[in-house]
Order: C-alpha cells, then sequence, then structure tokens
C-alpha cells in the first residue's frame, strides 16, 4: 500500500479534536472532519540509510548528519488521526507522508540506543513501527515483501538530563511515546485488515458444530438439543436423524450386493451362531 506524500503541512481546523469528538453526538456520521487523537512536534526518525534511500516518499525528507547510519530526520510533527497517520518535516524541507494504518503492520514501544552508546546505558523509549509497502495478496514470496522501519524518538532525546531534570525529563519523553503508542493503536482498529478471498470459502465451515474445538459428552448439550437437532442450526428436514434398519431380505431380493442375484439364505449367511 502506497504511502501518500505531502507538501504542505495539516492544520488543526481540519480535523475533530478528540475531546470534542467524545463529548457530542455528531451531526453526520459520513464526509465528517477526521478526528484528531494527538499531535507532536520536534520529533525525530531514526530509518536505516539503505531503506531511506530506497523509498521515494521518505528519501524527500533532510537528514540530519549524510554519513550517519541509522539516519536521523529532526524536526517532525506526528499527526494521530483517524484517517491518516501524517509525518511532516517543516524545517529545513517542507515534506511529509501519511501513512494508511493498514500499512502499519507493528507498532511497539522499544528501548532505543543511539550509534554512540555504551553497554551499560539502558537507553531511552520509543516508538518502533514496521510498514509494509506493498500488497500481501500479490507477493508470490518473501524476497518480494517491502519492509520499511522507522523509530520515533521523542523531543531532546540526545540531550542529557542534569541530575535536577532527570525525573521530570524521563517522565516528558516516556508521555510522548506512549501517547502516540496508544493513539496509533486506536485508530489502527478503526482500519482493520482486509478479508482474504480464501476466508469467504471458510466462512461456512466456521459456523459448524465444534468449528473451534472438539465436541465430547461434557460439552454436546451446547451444540445439540434431545432431540439431536443443532442448536442454532434451524429446524432439520423431514426425515434428517430419523434410524432405519436394514431390510436384508428385500435388499437381497433387488440385488444389493451389486450382482443381481441372491447369495444364498441371507439370515443364515449374515447371522448363524458360532460356538
Amino acid at each position: 500500500m502506497a504511502l501518500e506524500i505531502l507538501s504542505t503541512p495539516p492544520g488543526l481546523d481540519s480535523f475533530t479534536p478528540l475531546e470534542e469528538h467524545q463529548s457530542q453526538t455528531p451531526g453526520t456520521f459520513f464526509g465528517g472532519k477526521p478526528v484528531l487523537y494527538c499531535k507532536h512536534g520536534g520529533l525525530t526518525l531514526s530509518i536505516a540509510r539503505d531503506q531511506l534511500e530506497a523509498h521515494p516518499a521518505i528519501a524527500k525528507f533532510s537528514v540530519s548528519a549524510s554519513n550517519q547510519d541509522p539516519a536521523s530526520i529532526s524536526n517532525v510533527d506526528v499527526w494521530v488521526t483517524s484517517e491518516h497517520l501524517i509525518i511532516f518535516q517543516q524545517q529545513p524541507s517542507n515534506n511529509g507522508i501519511a501513512i494508511p494504518y493498514p500499512t502499519i503492520a507493528l507498532h511497539a514501544i522499544q528501548r532505543w540506543k543511539g550509534p554512540q552508546s555504551t553497554a551499560l546505558e539502558e537507553g531511552i523509549e520509543a516508538l518502533y513501527m514496521q510498514l509494509s509497502l506493498n500488497d500481501s495478496e500479490l507477493v508470490n514470496s518473501d524476497d518480494d515483501i517491502e519492509i520499511l522501519e522507522i523509530t520515533v524518538l521523542p523531543p531532546n532525546y540526545d540531550s542529557p538530563p542534569t541530575a535536577e531534570s532527570s525525573n521530570s525529563a524521563t517522565v516528558t519523553t516516556t508521555s510522548y511515546v506512549r501517547e502516540l503508542f496508544d493513539a496509533i493503536s486506536a485508530c489502527a482498529d478503526l482500519h482493520p485488515d482486509p478479508e482474504s478471498p480464501s476466508s469467504d470459502l471458510d466462512d461456512g465451515e466456521a459456523d459448524m458444530p465444534g468449528a473451534g474445538g472438539w465436541i465430547t459428552s461434557e460439552n454436546m448439550g451446547e451444540y445439540f438439543d434431545e432431540d439431536g437437532n443443532i442448536i442454532g442450526g434451524g429446524r432439520l428436514g423431514a426425515g434428517a436423524g430419523t434410524i432405519r434398519l436394514r431390510e436384508d431380505d428385500h435388499d437381497a431380493t433387488n440385488g444389493s450386493n451389486g450382482t443381481g442375484e441372491i447369495e444364498g439364505d441371507v439370515e443364515e449367511t449374515k447371522w448363524r451362531r458360532t460356538e
């Protein structure tokens, strides 16, 4: 799924604030403004340089250091809306992207360490996202899957905190990341992945009794009533569930053995008692 390239930043008047959306009933459920769940500015993106150069929409961003890997893209605003996840860099460039939520294959909070971090450093909380940029229905092999990994870092992530500001800086950094994570989770739930065509073939099987597990003597009452009818499956047709006794003589006379001839005394052959 392609990323939409933006050349102008979004405006606050283009969205309905989440608080306003939750406090009143909308006049219409169609054609309204997207809901703005949260917006943060002054963020930094960390992207592997080979992935940055491979995607034209991302390559338009201005990189802080030309020889650093992963590359850092600073002065970024992130808008989490009910329609798209928007990432926009106003300075020094004026470029952005709108990410459809089904494109976000994974998002999580991780501990991030910079290139100069030591093994003893704990790292800071950051938002990690893995974007799947192609249609999974058209991919023939794992080698064709196009992945873009983006790590969103909070403001002043690289500034060492002083002894006085250490606690407050940690709280602020954590709140930035967790608010973004919660907002993306809520908006992603509004855009479930489309069902694959093969799933339509399994819909009928999912409704059958015991489709979710085994039918045993302990749970049989959950699937069948006392007359043997499937619970929730509607009334069965005439003759359903009837036990038919085998009419041996009649079957043999009419050639039910496939030869059209009687193979001797049926009762003697089938029911002869042995000592």
